[in-house]
């Protein structure tokens, strides 16, 4: 019985040792694991946009709309292939309108995603602003 005890502490003892190396040899890069069933890229739901206020999205097959929080803010678009949430944006109490993108990403483990990273422009400008972010 010891020597079996003992038999299986050694195998542990190797097994978190070839873990451990493992996961160092990753470095820095981080590794997203993906759920069981796949991916679902539904973003209905609150999304927590910091100085934009709560995003609130409503989705239906490739069509979003929704509300923020700051100036009577609306929003309406679509969500590409390549996972991206595109569409206008605008401000019933400034009268400010344009245009905006997302990439959608997964920074936990779920089937949907977490994060929306954006940028946003008025209407005519060329320029876009970045720092349109938000988490749920």
């Amino acid at each position: 019985m010891k020597q079996k005890i003992t038999f299986i502490s050694v195998m542990f003892f190797i097994t978190s040792i070839t873990a451990t190396t493992i996961l160092a040899q990753k470095g820095a890069e981080q590794q997203y694991a993906v759920p069981h069933g796949g991916f679902k890229n539904d973003i209905s739901g609150k999304w927590n946009c910091g100085d934009f206020g709560t995003l609130t999205l409503s989705q239906k097959g490739n069509k979003v709309t929704g509300t923020y929080s700051v100036h009577g803010g609306k929003v309406s678009g679509t969500i590409t292939q390549d996972k991206k949430f595109i569409g206008q944006w605008s401000e019933t109490e400034t009268g400010d309108k344009g245009d905006f993108e997302f990439e959608t990403s997964i920074r936990r483990m779920t089937d949907r995603p977490t994060h929306l990273t954006g940028k946003w422009r008025y209407a005519g400008d060329k320029n876009w602003e970045s720092g349109w972010d938000c988490s749920n």
